[in-house]
């Protein structure tokens, strides 16, 4: 196979869940390359087998007893056979049509290890077992892929035991190198020894991500830990399991680590993050959302790690003397957020204007002043993305000089911020006019003529709040759906006055919105929306007062084989 075909379309042409991509990579190449017809018979079979189960089931050739132990063959899903027939027939149509002329082994085996690791890589274990038990063609072409493939994904459910023995099958029996490992254990399940006996052979393992895994404990990350010391991504975000003995293992083995993710693990605290800090000097990439860490910490991070470039410190009760330790070692730092936090000042916010490379910042409700965001944005031009919503010491001088030296800012969130005034965002839009992301929410001031200067000013818009904005009609939001066409966010709710008029523009102007809430709409009636479900192609998701509507879209999606997600507030 080419090596542009394998390659360079593989990632365009491949959709993210895996399955239905191989066609599309198939069809793409037939005319510049030849492959194995009966391989990709069994290829295209398999794929569609292992996605489309609502209206495709098969039969594995053999069925493994359930008590088959590591180190047998895989064990396979028991499932009755329909529908293979017709689909054969369809595949064998386009090998007649000469979709699929022959190949060489040469070339077959290029598509093993080039292409194939790529498309197991996007599917969880358990479709791995089902692509591989559907026939002898389909066994023989993973058994070969597999030890190629360097990042498994596993979502398991509450049959631990079936996930426990795939994942030890899948790591003894192939020798895997695996490089990344991706899972979700629900909350169901109550443990998850394989972990430990994945590891246990896994020592390439450099990137493990177990975000949400409720199940996941101490006993589980240290053995990963011990067998994996050259990780270098760790997640473990919601993890409410992990404990600072987790943490200190990591800082005592990973050496090499540069991303750590531990926010929302409510066990975590100060003395560990210091640790870890004072461990692992490489790191580049801290989350600690939503855990109980205050200054000590932070100060430690900017002090022993001077790589740092990404630091979230959302809802940490922290205060201006992290930022100041973050301005004096933390010269590298990119990415700043710091929440929702009224200790924060004039103070912290200068000393944080040292780190000239800032690009996202993010600071909430802070009683940060004009004197004080002028100093950041001169200091800081390189700045992208700036959030002070809720600021309310912010006034028209400082928002002005935002605008006079971020020319690129593409973001810029000032929601609730009740002292700007009229002129100060006037100005503020003609001279920023790169902004694609905007969020004036609860802003007392925005009338239509406001937001038609917006429109105006900021054509290139693709994600827009005007949650609670209550002065806002018809008028300006019809402008807004002919003007800025490249919209595909949309928060309207509590906006009294919109009618089914605004509704009704946006399903024919904005092909491309794909996510609107109009909750609290109260003038806009069932036929707009409905009217909207049915000529905005784009739409994924809704979120309407008007608890009708899930059972209309129901039968609109369906007439469409489109899926939208609708979410029904008072």
């Amino acid at each position: 196979m080419s090596q542009s075909l394998s390659t360079r379309n593989l990632h365009e042409t491949l959709p993210k869940n895996g399955a239905k991509g191989l066609e599309l990579v198939v069809a793409g190449g037939s005319g510049r390359s030849q492959c194995d017809i009966g391989y990709f018979h069994t290829l295209v079979a398999c794929f569609k087998f292992g996605t489309l189960q609502t209206q495709l089931s098969l039969k594995p050739e053999t069925q493994n007893s359930d008590n088959s132990k590591p180190g047998q063959a895989l064990p396979a899903p028991s499932q009755p056979l329909a529908a293979q027939e017709p689909l054969k027939q369809e595949v064998g149509a386009a090998a007649d049509e000469g979709m699929f002329p022959p190949l060489t082994s040469t070339d077959l085996f290029s598509l093993m290890w080039d292409v194939g690791a790529i498309i197991l890589e996007k599917l969880d274990t358990k479709e791995v077992l089902l692509l591989r038990s559907v026939s002898q063609g389909g066994r023989k072409w993973v058994d070969a892929v597999l030890p190629f493939v360097t990042h498994l994904v596993c979502n398991s459910d509450a049959d631990c035991t079936q996930v426990e023995r795939t994942l030890c099958a899948l790591m003894q029996n192939h020798k895997m190198k695996i490089r990344k490992f991706t899972a979700r254990f629900h909350h169901q399940v109550r443990d998850f020894p394989a972990l430990a006996v994945m590891a246990s052979g896994c020592g390439s393992l450099r990137e493990i991500c177990l975000s949400r895994s409720s199940c996941v404990n101490d006993t589980s990350v240290c053995a990963l830990v011990r067998s994996c010391p050259r990780l270098r991504r760790i997640n473990l975000n919601g993890c409410t399991k992990v404990s600072q003995s987790s943490i200190l293992e990591i800082a005592h083995r990973c050496l090499e680590l540069v991303w750590v993710d531990v926010g929302r693990c409510p066990l975590v605290n100060s003395a560990c993050l210091v640790s870890l800090a004072e461990g692992c000097p490489r790191l580049a990439h801290v989350n600690i959302t939503r855990c109980d860490v205050g200054d000590t910490a932070i100060c430690a991070i900017a002090k022993h790690c001077p790589e740092l470039r990404h630091l979230d410190l959302t809802n940490c009760p922290v205060s201006n003397a992290a930022l100041l330790a973050l301005g004096r070692y933390s010269s590298k730092l990119r990415t700043l957020l710091c929440g929702a936090n009224r200790r924060l000042d004039d103070t912290g916010i200068e000393a944080v204007s040292d780190c000239v490379q800032l690009k996202h910042l993010l600071i909430k409700q802070s009683m940060m002043t004009d004197d004080s965001l002028k100093l950041l944005v001169e200091r800081c031009p390189m700045l992208r993305r700036l959030d002070v919503g809720g600021s309310r010491c912010i006034t028209f001088d400082g928002l002005g000089a935002a605008a006079e030296s971020c020319p690129s800012l593409e973001l810029l969130a000032i929601g609730s911020c009740v002292n700007l005034m009229f002129e100060a965002f006037s100005t503020f839009t003609r001279r920023s006019t790169s902004i694609t992301r905007l969020v004036l929410s609860s802003l007392p001031f925005l009338t239509d003529a406001l937001l038609q200067e917006v429109v105006n000013n900021c054509r290139m818009l693709q994600q827009l709040d005007l949650t609670g904005c209550i002065q806002l009609t018809d008028e300006s939001l019809t402008s807004l759906s002919q003007l800025c066409i490249h919209l595909t966010t949309l928060r309207l709710e509590f906006c009294p006055l919109v009618t089914d008029l605004s509704v009704v523009t946006f399903a024919t102007h904005m092909s491309q919105l794909s996510h609107l809430a109009i909750s609290g709409c109260h003038l806009v009636t069932t036929g707009a929306i409905s009217f909207l479900i049915d000529n905005c192609p784009a739409l994924e998701f809704l979120c309407t007062s008007r608890s009708e509507i899930p059972e209309i879209a129901r039968l609109t999606e369906a007439s469409r084989n489109k899926e939208l997600k609708i979410e029904v507030l008072p």
